[in-house]
């Protein structure tokens, strides 16, 4: 596809895969135990080589932002509403089609989760900017997400149950890595929870 613009975390995944513990500032920081659950909230910022693994989606979603957005305790998702509201409030760009604040731009793209009805594991993708609405053009992709891993053991690769999207972006998840269906032809698009995709995703691109 022209216009490809490949996601910079594919690599640096790739060459770090275990992730490390850092604090919403950034510095790094001993685990402090895990949630009742034992789940697990990773995202990882653009100007980040590394991800941020939390024990609460709030947590997670304050490191991906920059602390401009708090969710308030026991809360599982977050709206583009709350995503918008966040960057008022604070004047930090966290969400929008067009453009980053800088070296510290912070857009959320997606959230996948390993359990239907956006419950389990997550993990929030953050870019310098959102997607420009050209399907044509990919904006982003994952090749392998078995690079994505979190202090627990657990990577997600053949785990996603449910998936939201932000910022203009429209997520195509695919069977195998490397955007590969072989034979069965299986892909999902946008939000979805279940069905016969559940547990089957091993790449994504945004368009």
């Amino acid at each position: 596809m022209s216009g490809l613009r490949t996601s910079a975390l594919a690599g640096t995944v790739a060459a770090a895969a275990l992730l490390t513990l850092v604090a919403p500032s950034g510095a790094a920081v001993a685990a402090t135990g895990r949630s009742s659950s034992g789940e697990k909230h990773c995202t990882v910022r653009p100007n980040q080589r590394e991800a941020a693994c939390f024990d609460t989606f709030p947590q997670a979603i304050a490191h991906a932002t920059n602390g401009a957005v708090r969710l308030p305790a026991g809360a599982r998702t977050v709206t583009q509403q709350q995503l918008d509201a966040g960057m008022a409030a604070t004047g930090f760009r966290v969400n929008g089609a067009n453009g980053a604040n800088g070296a510290n731009g912070a857009t959320v793209i997606a959230v996948i989760y390993n359990d239907s009805n956006f419950g389990g594991h997550s993990f929030t993708f953050v870019k310098d900017h959102g997607c420009d609405g050209d399907w044509g053009t990919v904006e982003f992709e994952e090749g392998n997400l078995r690079y994505f891993n979190d202090n627990t053991g657990f990577n997600w690769g053949d785990e996603i149950g449910s998936a939201q999207e932000y910022a203009g972006c429209h997520g195509i998840y695919y069977e195998h890595s490397w955007f590969n269906t072989r034979k069965s032809g299986r892909t999902v698009e946008g939000v979805w929870s279940g069905g016969w995709m559940d547990d089957e995703a091993s790449s994504i691109r945004w368009v």
